[in-house]
């Protein structure tokens, strides 16, 4: 869908360049974009590298595992099934807690590309849990996994790191100043969607 909308900004574009005589700057302004992008890339790698690496270092010394008992009370009322199998001793929903816990904190540290891969190994291993259960529908998402993916969305944030490094790679002066507005933002959107998904499973969730 995206790639159709792209498609017809870029046709409209074209078009209207050559209707209004400026098509010799939309080529300019093509070969800027691209020359742009290539060095946002390259400014950003270093940071995603950096902090991709410190998430696979805490994983690999256990740091991972403090933040998911640390975790483990907000855990308890977003994924109540899958905590509950926990407490029983079920090793499948212990591995999808840690998963969980992993996609939060890399969440947490702004950083969208480490949490991507963690949260899709997440989702999966939420989904084998609730295919342990009676007459339950591989391709239906059951509560915990409804939350789960609300809550990734409208993540908690304590360090914006991509948007740390857009602003650097953009000239700003004070990179961090805009770190108290994302703490507001963030906590309310994650607290709003904790609460829309709790109040419409209440209403919905027989269903």
């Amino acid at each position: 869908m995206l790639s159709k909308i792209f498609g017809i900004i870029l046709i409209l574009s074209v078009i209207i360049a050559i209707f209004t005589g400026k098509i010799e700057q939309v080529g300019i302004s093509v070969a800027e974009g691209a020359d742009n992008a290539v060095k946002l890339v390259i400014s950003l790698a270093g940071m995603m590298c950096l902090w991709s690496g410190i998430v696979r270092v805490m994983k690999y010394i256990g740091i991972t595992e403090i933040l998911a008992k640390i975790i483990s009370p907000v855990l308890k009322i977003m994924l109540p099934h899958t905590y509950n199998l926990k407490k029983q001793g079920d090793k499948d929903s212990i591995s999808a807690l840690e998963s969980v816990s992993a996609n939060i904190s890399a969440n947490m540290l702004g950083i969208g590309n480490a949490a991507t891969p963690l949260g899709i190994d997440a989702i999966k291993k939420l989904n084998d849990v609730k295919n342990k259960s009676k007459n339950s529908n591989y391709f239906t998402a059951n509560p915990d996994m409804i939350m789960f993916v609300v809550f990734n969305c409208a993540s908690v944030q304590l360090i914006p790191t991509t948007l740390i490094a857009l602003r650097s790679a953009a000239g700003s002066q004070n990179v961090f100043e805009i770190i108290p507005a994302v703490w507001i933002c963030s906590f309310s959107t994650a607290i709003f969607a904790v609460a829309a998904v709790k109040i419409f499973g209440l209403f919905f969730g027989r269903k």
